[in-house]
């Protein structure tokens, strides 16, 4: 039980506090082990599976509106091709919480070049 005479952030000496990080070690980014560049290519990869996945279904709700024989299938192409998008946000979400390993983020390119494959094949599929 502490009485009056203890203090209550230690004994007041100096030098208790952990010194503060170098400014030579210090992140800029979310993730120390990628450089700038790196980044911004991910930013841009990132970019180009958006833009592929809303051209797409946009495309494909088009199609699957304006023509009333087989429409649904069309709408279902954008419905898979949101599907395939929303998984990949998931396993980026599982990344970023550390439940994955950041070593295989080659698996998210892998799969961000599936989806643009599947959007080019849409938009061949929905135009033929």
């Amino acid at each position: 039980m502490a009485d009056s005479k203890t203090p209550l952030l230690g004994s007041g000496q100096a030098g208790n506090a952990p010194e503060p990080p170098s400014k030579d070690n210090a992140a800029l980014y979310y993730d120390s082990t990628q450089t700038p560049v790196q980044r911004y290519l991910q930013i841009s990869f990132v970019a180009t599976v958006v833009i592929m996945v809303l051209v797409s279904l946009v495309l494909s709700l088009y199609r699957g509106i304006s023509y009333h024989y087989n429409g649904a299938l069309y709408l279902l192409l954008g419905i898979s091709m949101l599907g395939l998008a929303s998984l990949e946000v998931l396993l980026i979400y599982i990344i970023r919480k550390g439940d994955f390993p950041k070593e295989k983020t080659w698996f998210l390119f892998f799969m961000g070049f599936c989806i643009i494959l599947q959007g080019v094949f849409t938009d061949i599929l929905v135009f033929y």
